[in-house]
């Protein structure tokens, strides 16, 4: 569990280390905020809510911490990188997208026998997809994700999990 943690330190001052060595990290600071629902999350996997937040946005990458109740109410609560790629389609509408992530998975465990009433894993995940521009609705830009996302806890096993969820930008 230690290693975890430490691995989890080690994860956020290399993203930190990368946002201070811009010159003008002032300025992409807290710039979005996004909520989707869904058929699972890009960011962090078995969410059927999620809020994020970008933390820094320079040109076609986001750095985001994101939050996000699942299946009977687990948390999990994490940060990452989100790459856009180049866009396409007749009205550039359709963007690719790639997610890395490392969060903390809590959950009730109901079934366990050994006294301890809450589970955490530490994990990895990685998603890939396209991002579908909807609309622009009042102060919101809305957009349908559909992907594969994949995860590694670091206590069981990896697994993969389809995603298709509507996202709405600010």
């Amino acid at each position: 569990m230690i290693t975890n943690k430490l691995f989890a330190i080690v994860f956020i001052c290399c993203f930190g280390s990368f946002i201070l060595a811009a010159a003008d990290w002032k300025d992409n600071l807290f710039t979005e905020r996004s909520v989707s629902f869904g058929l699972m999350s890009e960011r962090l996997g078995t969410d059927f809510w999620n809020f994020s937040w970008t933390a820094y946005k320079k040109n076609n990458n986001d750095v985001f911490i994101s939050i996000g109740p699942s299946i009977f109410i687990p948390t999990n609560v994490g940060m990452g990188w989100k790459h856009y790629f180049k866009a396409r389609g007749k009205k550039n509408k359709v963007v690719l997208f790639s997610c890395l992530s490392m969060f903390e998975r809590s959950a009730n465990k109901m079934s366990n026998s050994t006294g301890d009433a809450i589970r955490e894993d530490s994990c990895v995940g990685l998603s890939g997809g396209i991002s579908y521009f909807l609309s622009k609705c009042k102060k919101r830009n809305v957009y349908l994700n559909v992907g594969v996302f994949a995860s590694y806890d670091f206590r069981n096993d990896y697994f993969v999990l389809p995603v298709v969820n509507i996202e709405f930008k600010r």
